[in-house]
Order: C-alpha cells, then sequence, then structure tokens
C-alpha cells in the first residue's frame, strides 16, 4: 500500500542543559541576596519579586561567582552551538537575577532580540514555580500537535545547579511560587554572530 516513506524533523528547536560542578551554589546565593540588599529592582517579566539590574560588558557585576558563572555559560553556549554545527560565536551576553518569593511569577514573554536565552537554577524549591516553554508559531493555531506532549507547550523540568539553554525567540512564563522559600534564578540573554561574516 505504502512504498519508500521518508521523514524529516523540520524546525526543531532545543534545550541543552548541563551542571557546572565549578560553581559553587551557597558563594551564588549569598551574592544574589546581597544584590537584592543593596541594588534597586527592575520591572520586568517578575510579579511581585525581585529582578536585579541587568548586567553587560558595559555594567559588569564585580561579584566573583556570580561573574564565573556568566563566563562558564558563554564558554558553555560557544561549546554547545560550535559542537552542532551552527556556524556562529558569541558576540555579547546580557544576565540578572530572577528572585520569586511565595505569590510572585513571571508573566508569558519572549527575550527579543536575543539568540540564546539561558537559565541556571540556584534555588528551586518544590512548588515554587515551573518554567513553561510555548511554541510561537503557527501550529499553536491547530488541533495537530494538542495531544502531543510538547506540542504547543513544555514544562521544563528543572534542577537546582544545572544550566538551561534555548533559543531566543521562545515564549515563556513562570507559574506562582505557592511555597514559602524563595525561587532564585540567573537569566541570560546571549547574542551571536556567523563566524565568517
Amino acid at each position: 500500500m505504502w512504498k519508500d516513506i521518508r521523514e524529516d524533523t523540520i524546525f526543531s528547536d532545543f534545550i541543552i542543559s548541563a551542571e557546572i560542578p565549578s560553581i559553587s551554589v551557597p558563594l551564588l546565593e549569598e551574592e544574589i541576596l546581597d544584590i537584592r540588599n543593596t541594588e534597586e529592582g527592575e520591572k520586568k517579566s517578575n510579579a511581585h519579586g525581585f529582578h536585579s539590574p541587568t548586567y553587560d560588558p558595559s555594567t559588569p557585576c564585580n561579584k566573583p561567582e556570580l561573574t564565573n558563572l556568566q563566563d562558564t555559560t558563554i564558554q558553555f553556549t560557544n561549546a554547545a552551538l560550535q559542537d552542532r554545527d551552527f556556524g556562529v560565536e558569541m558576540c555579547g551576553y546580557q544576565w540578572w537575577v530572577n528572585i520569586n518569593k511565595q505569590y510572585s511569577y513571571n508573566n508569558l514573554h519572549h527575550h527579543g532580540r536575543c539568540d540564546v536565552i539561558g537559565v541556571y537554577y540556584v534555588k528551586l524549591p518544590k512548588d515554587s514555580g515551573s518554567m513553561t516553554l510555548m511554541r510561537n508559531d503557527g501550529s499553536s493555531y491547530t488541533h495537530l500537535f494538542s495531544k502531543i506532549k510538547g506540542g504547543h507547550q513544555l514544562e521544563l523540568d528543572a534542577t537546582p545547579g544545572r544550566l538551561y539553554i534555548m533559543p531566543g525567540h521562545l515564549w515563556h512564563f513562570v507559574d506562582v511560587n505557592e511555597c514559602e522559600e524563595d525561587r532564585i534564578s540567573i537569566s541570560f540573554n546571549l547574542f551571536v554572530e556567523h563566524k565568517y561574516d
């Protein structure tokens, strides 16, 4: 009845993650709490929580363990993209700290023109809110993928002490923190350019 059936996956996205043993989570948490206690927060997607100032090459953080994470994230992203033959290399970055206290959440958003987004989980207590990634193409208007796990949206099964990177165009949100402990993460905007431009 059928002959020579072929199948390709098209327009696929990725989530790449890794543990980073060289990072001290207790030192990160200490530096992050110092930022919360001394810096003015920004109003972004975070509702009722703390969003630190945005750090980049022109506004460095000057905290050793956070700088270590920044540098390691850039190296990991470069290596992951090169291993997959994207033909690009890092050319810029931004990052900030999110602290979601009880009843805080992050509204549905994306990170503008950034090429790769990253998130490192410092503290992720049970019931503190999951990050959900959403497709943003025409498939979200059809029934074809609605019953397939990850067809329209995917809840990130995150682990503290782990870095996740994914394409920058993905819409995402974080559910309400239902527990009494803070949920702490560090978000990255990573920019790339073609190697041979």
